[in-house]
């Protein structure tokens, strides 16, 4: 039993000592309305899909084949929730990247709305 504890406590101790920050293979930034900026590490060979579901199949839409660029702009309107599949070298590896949505507060939009509606100030 004795064991097992101290075994647990070198791995707790060792896990702590990682890094608390993973990085990212690739990011997605919007740029405009129309478009996102695709950014990634790697310069291995992928090529981008765009999808609306994170599975790659027939009704995604292939931008680039087997690129070895870092940054891609991307045709995803911001009213669209699309996923970016980066698929690697004879389909060996699949990397799925999306925006992030943050949701905002109903009571924050609303007050937003009522701040900056037309006759605001007549209130």
């Amino acid at each position: 039993m004795k064991n097992v504890i101290s075994t647990a406590a070198m791995m707790a101790l060792a896990l702590a000592a990682l890094p608390a920050n993973a990085r990212e293979p690739a990011t997605l930034t919007r740029i405009d309305a129309a478009t996102v900026e695709l950014k990634r590490d790697d310069t291995a060979p992928v090529t981008v899909w765009i999808s609306a579901d994170p599975l790659l199949d027939g009704g995604d839409q292939r931008f680039a084949a087997v690129s070895n660029d870092s940054v891609f702009k991307l045709p995803i309107a911001a009213t669209d929730r699309r996923y970016v599949i980066l698929e690697g070298k004879n389909a060996k590896s699949r990397t799925i990247v999306a925006e992030r949505v943050l949701p905002c507060s109903r009571a924050a939009t609303s007050a937003m709305w009522a701040a900056t509606s037309p006759g605001a100030a007549a209130r």
